[in-house]
């Protein structure tokens, strides 16, 4: 079933290339001739600073003499996907008018225009009757309406850059670019195969017919769109068009696997092809005919003012017979693994190229097929240029004009109270030293003006503006300048500049709190101090205080104290905002005590089995009361949480005694580790002292003799006791 889709959708995509040789018959129109306004004759004067005269000979002893300037042409032209046509209107003034626009020397001036290659070819669009029943006064009539068409339409984007006149006897380079743009109506490749079901009925009733009529659908919609690799990123001419046919998935350990099967037909272009032609005092001498071969080639070409017509100061300059050439036709089979989850992280989505077909021999032997422009779009791009002619002035004109060349402003969002910084570049372009003034408005107030004397010809200053938002509504404000005008001034449009718009915010109230407002602490220990601020006007500064002296180094939102003496003391931060607003936050207090410690004694002792020891313990530093907690053998000793602990061993062997004792704020201390050496009782006995450390020998000869006349009576009794035994037998 696979296979069928596949092979069906090759032969549809090799049936639209035939069609497309129904197109090499369809050329562009040729673009009308401009309508020329035949201008009195005239000498020109031009003073090579964008100031020209015109010098009017009535043939009747009387002259006019008119100081003119040009309006500059800047167009941008995008054609909405509903108009069929677009006119590029051009407004020069006429001989016995003057222009209110300075030309400041603008050398290139862009254009863009929307144009749409491709042709739209109808096979069948027809209504079939299947039944049509007549009776008496009554019929039904029932069929199909069949709607079958083939397009094919590439949108893209023409920019022309050309110089804004032209002079007489000089050559002028133009450029020209085409980028593919974005349209989802229009770049696709188009295969409509619609059919709907229609009824239509109807029966007399007396004086007149009751009729119903319908249509349903589309009953069937074998309609494909392929969207062709345009919008961002793309290129022109086109790579080819990517068209998934197969699609499936799997779930393998949590993670979805996808399967696509692709082609790629590169059904696409090694060229775009256009011609340059030129109209009035102007003619194109170099590169008349432009190939773009590659993505976003600028081609220029050359154009000459002539003078060719005295009757006109204008050249039209036009791009025109654009055709999109198809001359790669590929089928690239593939298939293509999009992973999920983890397993996309780990190979991401990899491709394999099962097969090629290079079948770009069906259009070679078509003859080069090409799209030219669609139906009912332009059919070229046309700029409209002065050609101006030179004649050395007789005379010498003083042009008066002053500018504004730019201003900025900072910051675009503020608040009420904050200081608004403002930079305004101005410009004398005449030949008289001037004296004017430069205002700042807010909306429609004026809030500074700013007087500027001795302005001298070609002088550029730069003026400074620092503005107190303190009396300013909130919200948004227009913030613009403007420049005084001179007497005479040729362009007075350039002395307004529009900066921006401002914000302005409400100003809440600068805050700050730090923390821990309380700390106890011992030598050794240290307290991090955090702070919160809130309100005011960013960026802060900070300055931390211990017992209200400054502490050098203390300028960051957070600071440690590391204390070296015992003793209370006080921290407390001071904040300023970016308005110099000040704010002290809450005092924090810290006490700081001696270093807890702890000893016991004896450190190191000996005693026997069932001997007693007792253990004392000496503490200081921290903060009182104390816990006490004794260690035998490194585990804690049941009921042992006193300052004293009687040590009774029961077995002999080397015992570690230790203390560790806690005081009011958990701070914690543990003592060094006592040895105890535990002995076996020995028989005739002697002992040992636990207190002095050292063995000491008991006086023996009194137990040596109460021993010996213990045994001497026992022995003297036990003899008597034999004798009487005896005589007894």
């Amino acid at each position: 079933m696979l296979f069928k889709k596949a092979v069906s959708l090759i032969m549809l995509i090799l049936l639209s290339i035939c069609i497309l040789t129904f197109t090499l018959s369809i050329q562009p129109t040729e673009a009308q001739e401009p309508s020329s306004e035949v201008e009195p004759v005239v000498e020109f004067l031009d003073f090579n600073n964008g100031t020209r005269q015109m010098i009017i000979d009535y043939e009747n002893g009387t002259r006019d003499y008119v100081t003119e300037t040009f309006i500059k042409k800047t167009a941008r032209f995008l054609i909405p996907e509903d108009n069929t046509s677009q006119s590029l209107p051009i407004n020069l003034p006429t001989s016995l008018e003057e222009s209110t626009e300075y030309l400041n020397s603008t050398e290139t001036i862009t254009m863009e225009q929307e144009m749409l290659l491709g042709f739209t070819y109808t096979i069948v669009k027809e209504r079939y009757t299947l039944v049509d029943i007549w009776v008496l006064t009554a019929y039904a009539r029932a069929g199909i309406d069949v709607d079958i068409r083939f397009g094919l339409r590439l949108p893209i984007n023409v920019t022309i850059e050309y110089p804004e006149q032209m002079t007489v006897g000089n050559n002028y380079t133009f450029y020209a670019k085409l980028t593919p743009i974005d349209k989802p109506s229009f770049n696709e490749f188009l295969f409509v195969f619609k059919a709907y079901v229609w009824v239509d009925a109807g029966i007399w009733v007396p004086f007149r017919w009751i009729t119903y009529s319908a249509t349903y659908g589309p009953n069937i919609d074998l309609s494909r769109s392929f969207q062709t690799p345009l919008g961002s990123g793309a290129e022109a001419p086109l790579p080819g068009i990517n068209i998934k046919i197969f699609d499936s998935a799997w779930v393998i350990e949590f993670s979805l696997l996808k399967v696509f099967l692709t082609i790629e037909p590169a059904f696409g272009s090694e060229k775009i092809t256009a011609k340059a032609g030129s109209l009035g005092d102007a003619r194109v001498v170099e590169g008349a005919d432009l190939t773009w071969s590659e993505p976003d080639q600028r081609l220029n070409f050359t154009v000459n003012a002539g003078d060719y017509d005295n009757a006109t100061d204008y050249a039209k300059i036009s791009l025109s017979d654009f055709r999109y050439y198809f001359t790669i036709f590929k089928l690239h089979v593939g298939l293509l693994f999009d992973f999920d989850s983890w397993i996309d992280w780990l190979t991401g989505d990899p491709s394999i190229r099962v097969a090629t077909l290079d079948m770009s021999w069906i259009i070679q032997k078509l003859g080069s097929p090409y799209l030219p422009v669609h139906p009912g779009y332009p059919k070229g791009v046309e700029v409209t240029i002065y050609v101006e002619r030179y004649i050395p002035p007789p005379e010498k004109i003083e042009p008066r004009d002053v500018a504004i060349l730019y201003g900025m402003m900072h910051p675009e969002i503020i608040y009420k109270g904050q200081t608004l910084n403002i930079t305004i570049s101005i410009k004398n372009f005449g030949n008289v030293t001037e004296d004017i003034n430069v205002t700042v408005y807010l909306d429609t107030m004026s809030i500074e003006i700013r007087s500027v004397i001795e302005f001298e010809p070609s002088q550029e200053i730069t003026l400074m503006f620092l503005l107190n938002t303190s009396d300013w509504s909130l919200g948004n404000h227009t913030i613009w300048a403007e420049a005084s005008t001179v007497p005479n001034e040729i362009d007075p449009t350039n002395n307004v500049y529009v900066l921006g718009t401002v914000q302005i915010l409400a100003f809440t109230p600068l805050s700050v709190s730090i923390s821990p407002a309380t700390a106890f602490i011992t030598i050794g220990q240290f307290v991090a101090f955090t702070s919160n601020v809130n309100g005011g006007v960013q960026p802060y500064s900070y300055q931390w205080y211990l017992n209200e002296n400054p502490i050098t180094g203390g300028t960051l939102p957070v600071w440690t104290f590391m204390p070296t003496t015992i003793g209370n003391y006080t921290v407390c931060l001071v904040v300023s905002d970016n308005l110099s607003n000040t704010v002290e936050s809450n005092k924090a207090s810290i006490s700081v005590a001696p270093q807890l410690s702890v000893q016991i004694t004896p450190m190191d002792t000996s005693t026997f089995v069932g001997r007693s020891v007792t253990f004392t313990s000496t503490a200081s530093g921290g903060y009182k009361p104390y816990s006490y907690q004794w260690y035998l053998n490194g585990n804690p000793v049941s009921g042992a949480t006193s300052n004293t602990w009687t040590f009774t061993p029961t077995t002999s062997g080397i015992f570690y005694i230790y203390l560790k004792i806690i005081d009011a704020k958990g701070n914690t201390a543990q003592s060094e580790t006592a040895r105890v050496v535990v002995y076996t009782v020995p028989v005739g006995g002697y002992s040992i002292s636990l207190i002095n450390n050292y063995a000491k020998a008991e006086p023996i000869i009194p137990y040596f003799t109460a021993m010996t006349i213990i045994l001497i009576s026992f022995t003297i009794i036990r003899c008597k006791t034999v004798k009487k035994m005896k005589r007894l037998r």
